[in-house]
């Protein structure tokens, strides 16, 4: 018998020495760049909550969450091969630095996107059933249950204790209440100053038994379309004559 063959071979470890594999991604990266990156992909994650959960910011924290999107854009740009330039008349940067400015001069535009892809749809039922719930809690001298009326916003900016010295300075010198007659109505959408929000304001001549009368304002306020809520109670301190009962 005529061996053709003295050894066993073994064709993986053969097609492994004539065709050494290849990794399909090679090279290296900076640790630092990955961190930057990793730091990157965390604040996303953060921001992304953070919209869940505050979908009505202050115009002081769209400042701060634009500014945090500028530093996440960087963050993710650290590892982008390729080197991109910002030539600006009074500031050039390349890199990261680049995508950082690019966001970050562009936070108007973010701003106005986002509150055009989030307009407000106010609720299709009157606010003058909370507008006269409230006020009745107000004549009858129910303090708390008017301030827990109140919109959460109103009820941050005037805690219970302000809330109830305001009542008793401007409210109830005035006494009880004869006649309460609307003049007027208007609604407006986010307002300057205040929170964004869909506002219904009513206008109301009111009467007191005292004998004097004066101008009486409630503004509701609405993020949603389901729901209406007391945010601002205003009494003219300055009475009314008798020529002002028909304006």
């Amino acid at each position: 018998m005529i061996l053709l063959f003295d050894r066993r071979i073994d064709l993986t470890t053969h097609f492994e020495e004539i065709m050494p594999s290849r990794s399909i991604v090679s090279g290296t990266i900076n640790i630092n760049v990955l961190l930057s990156f990793v730091v990157g992909v965390a604040i996303v994650i953060f921001m992304l909550g953070f919209a869940i959960f505050n979908p009505d910011p202050t115009p002081f924290s769209q400042w701060v969450f634009i500014t945090v999107l500028a530093l996440a854009a960087a963050g993710v740009g650290a590892v982008i091969p390729g080197m991109l330039e910002v030539q600006l008349p009074y500031v050039k940067a390349g890199g990261a630095l680049a995508l950082f400015l690019i966001v970050f001069l562009m936070k108007p535009a973010i701003i106005i996107g986002v509150d055009k892809a989030r307009e407000l749809v106010g609720p299709k039922i009157s606010p003058s059933a909370v507008v006269h719930e409230y006020l009745e809690k107000v004549d009858n001298g129910d303090v708390q249950g008017a301030w827990s009326a109140l919109d959460p916003e109103s009820q941050a900016r005037y805690p219970f204790d302000q809330y109830k010295s305001l009542v008793s300075g401007a409210r109830e010198p005035l006494g009880p209440v004869k006649k309460r007659t609307e003049i007027g109505a208007s609604k407006l959408d986010s307002p300057s100053g205040y929170p964004r929000g869909v506002y219904s304001i009513t206008t109301f001549r009111t009467d007191f038994q005292s004998g004097v009368s004066h101008r009486e304002s409630v503004a509701a306020r609405a993020v949603d379309p389901k729901q209406w809520r007391v945010y601002e109670h205003n009494i003219d301190p300055n009475p009314l004559s008798s020529s002002s009962a028909a304006r």
